[in-house]
């Protein structure tokens, strides 16, 4: 009979913690104040619906294209953390057929799809954070290079390619608007536009000086 990973007996205990993340992320916040009521953004969103089924609803242009934009933003909220329920209960049927018929290709299988659930959960509570109404828009991003000469430049530019890279990784939209050579090497300056959901959210706290420690 094979025989299942040994990472196995910590996946049962590790699905059951993330099923009360989960549970904590939609029982949390149920009074006032709550960043990410999903019960609360459920009654929006069908009471939303259904203002959008009204025969009139189209007669203001404008403030049906705004009613239309914002449902279309409460199911981006939502619909990720029901996607990620639905992952994990998947997951938990597989880890208890595997266990069943103790299938170690099954139990393989669990596992690596637990490992990349977990990286989206964390994910998903980052973006939970970002409740300020400007976090979900888009960014600009400007570079100075400080005092320091050839290696300043050189570091300004280090960190360009830097937020150019981890935009790409986040699947944003990159433009440089504008951008300085720098004297023998690297630039002396440069703005980024970063367009993607929360890109705001994620980059506000990257103001300040940033330095190069050799």
């Amino acid at each position: 009979m094979p025989t299942l990973p040994g990472r196995w007996p910590k996946i049962h205990s590790a699905t059951t913690s993330r099923r009360s993340t989960l549970q904590l992320s939609r029982a949390a916040c149920r009074n006032s104040g709550g960043t990410f009521d999903v019960p609360e953004l459920e009654n929006t969103i069908t009471a939303i619906e259904r203002k959008m089924e009204a025969s009139d609803f189209w007669n203001d242009q404008s403030t049906a294209q705004q009613t239309v934009r914002e449902a279309s933003r409460l199911k981006g909220k939502l619909h990720p953390f029901l996607k990620l329920e639905e992952r994990l209960q998947n997951i938990e049927a597989g880890v208890e057929l595997a266990r069943e018929f103790d299938d170690a290709d099954s139990a393989r299988e669990a596992i690596a799809e637990f490992l990349s659930l977990e990286k989206d959960i964390d994910s998903f509570e980052l973006v939970t954070l970002l409740d300020k109404p400007s976090d979900p828009n888009n960014a600009y991003l400007s570079i100075q290079a400080g005092a320091g000469g050839t290696e300043a430049f050189d570091w300004a530019q280090m960190l360009q390619r830097m937020y150019i890279r981890w935009a790409d990784s986040r699947g944003f939209k990159v433009s440089i608007t504008d951008e300085q050579e720098g004297e023998g090497a690297g630039i002396s300056s440069t703005s980024i536009k970063i367009e993607g959901e929360y890109a705001y959210g994620y980059l506000k706290n990257e103001r300040g000086v940033h330095r190069l420690v050799r």
